[in-house]
Order: C-alpha cells, then sequence, then structure tokens
C-alpha cells in the first residue's frame, strides 16, 4: 500500500508538470530579451507576495542560453511557507549558465620566451595556446584553498571547460590515457616521513593535546627540483590517514635534504603508511592534450587543447557564479522542469524549509559543489541528469526528529555519475540527513569516494545500480554511515539494489559499509555482483561491531567477501569503546527525555544500556544465496569475523543460507550490464535473477 501510494502521487505530479501551460497568468521568457533576469524576477516575487494566492503561475523559458552571473533569492513569508503554486519551465535547449565563454580569436600561441621554457617537455610548447584573462575582461579567477577532510566548503575557483568537457589542472606524474586524468591512476609514494606535523603530547593535568607545525616528508623524484620557479604547487593527495584526502600547497623545496614542506597543517600526523600524492598546478607540466594552467597574478590562461579540439568551433568555457542560480526559501508547490544548469563553481539550486518542491527532467553538470542542496519535506528530484559536480550531488534534509515524522524527499530514476573532483571525499551522488528521505531507482556511477552518505532516521534506499565507484581511495562504502555515537539514528533499509563492478582494484572497501556501532538496519533482496578481486578484502557488506543488522535474502556473486563483521571494541578500537560509552551513558541516563516514539518504533533502545556492546549477538545473516566463479570466496565459511574470539561467528544468527553454481546467472549478468536495452533482456533472464532485477 504505501508503494502503492507512492507511485500515484508521481503520477499525479507527473501530469501536473506536464500538462498544457494555459494563456492565464503564464509568462514567456526568451534569451534575447536585454531585461529577461528582470521579467523573470518580478514575475515571481510579484506571485509569490499577492495577498490571496490565485491560479498557478507558469514561467516559460524558450529555448536560449540565460547566463546566471548572480544568485537569484525567492522568499516566502517570515512566518509561515507561501503556498504559491509555480512551474518554472524550459524547452528542450534551455540552458541556464554561469559559464564565461573566451573568444577563440583571441587564442595565441605561447610566444614569452620564459614561459616556453619552464614548460618542460620541449614537443608541448608549440601546442599549447594562451589566453590573456585580465586584458578580455576576466579577473574573478579565485584563489585555489587547502581543502579536503575537516576542511571548509567553499565554491571552486574557476575551472577550464572545451566543449563541456572538464579539463585538468596540469599535474605530474599524468595518469597514462589523457581519458584518465580526472583519476588518481599515477601518483608518488610517500617513503619517509621528517616531521609528522602533530605529536600527541600527555597533559600534566591528564589527557591529551597536540602541537602542530608543518608536516615535512622525503622526496626522491627529481622532477621535483624542475618546479623551483613555479610560486603556487599544490599537493593532491593522501598524508595520513586512507580518509583524510588533503589539497596541500607546497610551503618549501629543499633541495639539499631532498624535502617538501607543507604549507598547511594536516588534520592528523603524517605517515609514510599508503601515503602518496601528486602535484598540481604546474605550468611546467603541461606535457599531454587536456591539461591547462591559470597564472592568477598574470590573468594569463595555458592550454593543451584536446586532440578533437578545432578552434573554428570548439567552445571554451571558464566556470563562474561562486553562489547558487537559484535560492527558494518557505515556499511551497514549485516545480522546476526541463532545464539545463552548467557551469557554477557552487550550487545550482539551494532549498530551505520548503515543501512539495519538483525538480522534473532537468540536467546538472560542470558545478563546483553540487547540484542540488534541499532541506524540507516532499521535496522530489526526478529522472535528473546529473554529472561532473566537484562535491555530493545533491544533498536533502528534512523530517521530524521529535516525532520521527518522515521527510518523504525523494530522489527517483535520476542518472548521477562524476561525483567528487573536487572535494574528493565523503561527497556523494545522495547525501541523506534527517528522517525518511527515499532513494529509488536511480542509476549511481563512476566517482572516487562513496555513492550514498547518510545519518538519521528510516531511509529507503531501494532498486538502485551502482558501480564504479570509490575508484580512488580506501576505507569507506559506497553505502556509508558513521551514526555509532548517536544511537537513536536508526531504522535505514537498503533494499532490491544491484551492486556491481565494486572494488575491482584496491582493497579494504565496503559497498554496505554501518560504521562504528551503527546501528539497525536492514539489508535484504540486494544482488552484489563481482565485489572485490582475488584475494582482497573489499566485502559486499562491512561493519565495526554493529548491531541489530538484518541481513536477509541477498544474492552474492563473484564477492571476494560476503560480509565481515569486526567486532572492534575487543580489538583495535578499545579506545573507541571507551569513547562511545561516554555518549551513551549520557544519552540513555534518563530515558524520559527520549521521545516514546523511539521506544516503540526502535523497541530495543528499551534495553539498550544493558546490552552486550562488544561482542553483540543481535546480528543476523539469514537466507543468502552465495555464488563464487572468477572471484574466489577469501572466507571459508559463510562470512568472516575479526574477533578476539574463537568463535565470534557464532555470534551471528544464521539460517536458511546456501551456495550456487549457476553459471547461467553470471551469463545473463554480463549481457545484462554491456547493454543499454534491457527490455529486450527480460523474457530470458534467469529466474532467481527476477526478483534482484526486475521485481
Amino acid at each position: 500500500m504505501i508503494y502503492l501510494k507512492y507511485f500515484l502521487y508521481l503520477g499525479f505530479i507527473a501530469s501536473f508538470s506536464h500538462c498544457t501551460v494555459p494563456e492565464k497568468n503564464t509568462v514567456k521568457i526568451s534569451s534575447d530579451k536585454r531585461n529577461w533576469a528582470i521579467e523573470f524576477s518580478t514575475a515571481i516575487n510579484k506571485h509569490l507576495h499577492q495577498s490571496v494566492t490565485k491560479d498557478t503561475l507558469f514561467v516559460h523559458f524558450n529555448d536560449g542560453v540565460y547566463p546566471f552571473n548572480e544568485s537569484f533569492g525567492f522568499f516566502g513569508d517570515s512566518s509561515v511557507n507561501t503556498n504559491a503554486p509555480i512551474v518554472i519551465k524550459g524547452n528542450d535547449k534551455t540552458v541556464f549558465t554561469g559559464g564565461i565563454t573566451l573568444d577563440n580569436r583571441a587564442l595565441r600561441p605561447v610566444s614569452n620566451i620564459d614561459v616556453r621554457n619552464r614548460i618542460i617537455s620541449i614537443e608541448a610548447r608549440d601546442k599549447i595556446l594562451e589566453y590573456d584573462l585580465h586584458n578580455n575582461g576576466i579577473t574573478d579567477l579565485g584563489e585555489l584553498q587547502s581543502i579536503g577532510f575537516g576542511r571548509s566548503r567553499e565554491a571552486s575557483t574557476a575551472q577550464l571547460y572545451i566543449n563541456g568537457e572538464r579539463m585538468t589542472l596540469a599535474r605530474y606524474p599524468n595518469a597514462g590515457d589523457p581519458h584518465l586524468l580526472k583519476m588518481r591512476k599515477e601518483v608518488i609514494p610517500i617513503n619517509k616521513i621528517i616531521s609528522p606535523g602533530k605529536e600527541a603530547v600527555v597533559l600534566p593535568v591528564g589527557g591529551t593535546d597536540t602541537t602542530s607545525e608543518r608536516g615535512v616528508f622525503e622526496y626522491e623524484d627529481k622532477r621535483v627540483e624542475m618546479w623551483l620557479n613555479a610560486s603556487d604547487i599544490w599537493l593532491d593527495g593522501i598524508f595520513s590517514r586512507d580518509w583524510a584526502w588533503s589539497f596541500n600547497k607546497i610551503g618549501k623545496i629543499d633541495t639539499i635534504n631532498k624535502t617538501i614542506e607543507l604549507k598547511y597543517e594536516e588534520r592528523y600526523d603524517l605517515t609514510d603508511e599508503r601515503s602518496y600524492f601528486f602535484a598540481t598546478n604546474l605550468l611546467e607540466e603541461i606535457d599531454v592534450p587536456g591539461e591547462y594552467f591559470i597564472d592568477r597574478e598574470k590573468g594569463m590562461l595555458y592550454v593543451y587543447p584536446p586532440t578533437d579540439f578545432n578552434l573554428n568551433n570548439s567552445q571554451i568555457q571558464l566556470s563562474g557564479n561562486t553562489q547558487a542560480f537559484l535560492e527558494f526559501e518557505r515556499i511551497e508547490n514549485l516545480t522546476i522542469e526541463n532545464i539545463h544548469f552548467e557551469m557554477g563553481r557552487f550550487n545550482a539550486i539551494g532549498i530551505s524549509q520548503c515543501s512539495f518542491i519538483n525538480i522534473i527532467n532537468c540536467t546538472f553538470s560542470n558545478f563546483g559543489h553540487s547540484a542540488i542542496i534541499a532541506d524540507g519535506n516532499n521535496i522530489t528530484v526526478e529522472q535528473c541528469k546529473i554529472y561532473s559536480i566537484g562535491g555530493t550531488a545533491i544533498e536533502l534534509n528534512g523530517g521530524d526528529f521529535a516525532t520521527l515524522e518522515a521527510s518523504n524527499n525523494t530522489v527517483v530514476n535520476c542518472d548521477i555519475s562524476d561525483w567528487g573532483n573536487y572535494h574528493r571525499v565523503y561527497s556523494s551522488a545522495v547525501a541523506l540527513n534527517g528522517v525518511g528521505c527515499k532513494v529509488i531507482a536511480n542509476n549511481l556511477h563512476f566517482s572516487p569516494h562513496g555513492a550514498i552518505n547518510l545519518s538519521g532516521n528510516n531511509h529507503l534506499i531501494s532498486r538502485n545500480e551502482m558501480s564504479n565507484v570509490f575508484l580512488e581511495f580506501e576505507d569507506f562504502g559506497a553505502i556509508y554511515a558513521f551514526l555509532g555515537r548517536n544511537q537513536l539514528m536508526r531504522g535505514t533499509i537498503i533494499s532490491h539494489n544491484y551492486f556491481h563492478n565494486l572494488g575491482l582494484i584496491g582493497e579494504r572497501v565496503n559497498v554496505i559499509y554501518p560504521d562504528e556501532a551503527t546501528a539497525d538496519w536492514t539489508i535484504e533482496s540486494n544482488l552484489f555482483y563481482k565485489i572485490g578481486g582475488k584475494g582482497s578484502r573489499v566485502s559486499a557488506i562491512g561493519t565495526n561491531t554493529s548491531s541489530h543488522l538484518s541481513i536477509n535474502n541477498n544474492l552474492f556473486l563473484d564477492c571476494s567477501q560476503t560480509l565481515e563483521l569486526g567486532f572492534h571494541f575487543s580489538t583495535w578500537g578499545k579506545a573507541r569503546y571507551t569513547y562511545f560509552r561516554r555518549f551513551w551513558e549520557k544519552q540513555f541516563s534518563d530515558m524520559d527525555s527520549i521521545p516514546t516514539v523511539y521506544s516503540e518504533m526502535y523497541p530495543e533502545l528499551k534495553n539498550f544500556i544493558n546490552e552486550e556492546r562488544i561482542y553483540v549477538n543481535t546480528n543476523s545473516f539469514t537466507n543468502n544465496i552465495i555464488g563464487n566463479f572468477s572471484i574466489p570466496l577469501r572466507h571459508d565459511g559463510l562470512f568472516i569475523t575479526l574477533s578476539d574470539l574463537e568463535n565470534a561467528d557464532s555470534l551471528v544468527i544464521t539460517k536458511g543460507n546456501r551456495f550456487t553454481k549457476d553459471k547461467s546467472l553470471i551469463e545473463f549478468l554480463e549481457k545484462w550490464n554491456s547493454t543499454k536495452n534491457r527490455e529486450e533482456l527480460k523474457t530470458e533472464m534467469p529466474e532467481l535473477l527476477r526478483k534482484y532485477l526486475i521485481e
């Protein structure tokens, strides 16, 4: 009944948003009008602030390119949401852009001898073109900032795009294939730390603190010494922990001692275990098609054009607009449909304290931060294509923690790819916060980190396809949460998803990862295929001392590990247990302070303090099917446990699990993955796969 109501609701929205635009209360906007922006802003504000809400306002944008050089903000009444139905609709070629288009006629071969001599590749010197940005009125380029784990997230710097494709800030070493320059395929390992940058210090009164200094490490590659004329060199990599990616500037190169000193402090002390970097923002290193460098002081752009570049008709653009294109606050009943948003250094759409907002059949590309950040209830993003996003593509927040009333915020039938290309860790296709968000029937693929990060309660993640994510980093998950400290955050359901081609290179990643005591997830009826490689520590499901996980009716095919359940509070995480316990005792010291709806919805909370917290025995692994054909199972049994106990497997409730040797499943999945026309394949689908792929 819940699903029936949901799809009926979507049908209503679709019929409303695709209806014929009536002549009454319609504003038609054309890009060839110089005052289109005033016309747009005036029409919506007049409608929002009329004394009596009347008919729906239709704002219809004709085909054309509409420059968004600033933010358009629309705000409802300060005390209540303004219920003023609005439809903002485009045609097939309606483009809202923050891009700054360069004049191809102003491109010139590099002639300055000093500049040419700095470029290491002699062959590349004659192929690189220069463009005087300042002389052509382009001055707001932004400054490269130290970003990464634990640092603030602001608008990106101006980035270069040619024919809509993101170019690569010149780097060393190259990634090999120019098409892979966006990915971290080649790096320089850090073999010896000279100064870790941060050290723990025992305080006289007990406890610890840290002293900080800039980290220093040795370099071995003599190429570093060819960069001494560069004043703005940045290192992109891991300097300490797997999850703590950093974009840090070189403070000093010491050619005598062969060391590099970082300009900014790292969140943790530097280590030489799995640490690496590549250098970027180097004029010296423009040597393959698609690379560029901006001299911000002199306002000069240098670019090695891609192989398909044509001086007569290729379009060269810099991303602009450091604000959201559209901002809405305290508004109800708004539909945005059939518009392409592109080339912003921040976000496309910001939504705050709104409800019944529908974003349908839109495209978002080449944004430095996010596509959509939304806070409110009944917000739907449907049938959108989102790609080339610097951070998290969509952020959703809403619902009520006091009553556990669901937000019903939903992302459905969207294709999202290539996110996290600027803020490279803890950026996801969809970030869920609050209560009762839904991610349904989306295709999420190709990113350096995870696909869905979540916090809060009662989210539904169902019927999605996820592939080729966490391509660059370790110790993370395609679906990830770190909720152990707040044990009231529970109730997420992950069902009927298709996960494939994940963790094929590298290790220590999990497809579904409720980390560090995250509790009460239902993981059922999912299909996992090609997870990990031979002997790799890659799991379909991985967790550290979680509880009340129900892992039921899943199909694991060619997974190096099905479930890795670490009882880390008994091993490496003993100090972590003490840390968490303080929060738990405070949280549950007065059960009367916790809304009764929590104990009604999650009855296990009534006994939380007395429940076993180290050797948890409330997780179940039931009715699952396991088949390994090209990737061997890394563990002997159904799953693997990590503990100081010999019989830790017995702490997991098991029944009804079995192994399969049905190779027809694999043969069919290879066909399924290699074609876009899947309708034709459904008639030959093996019966066992029907409930996972088309139920």
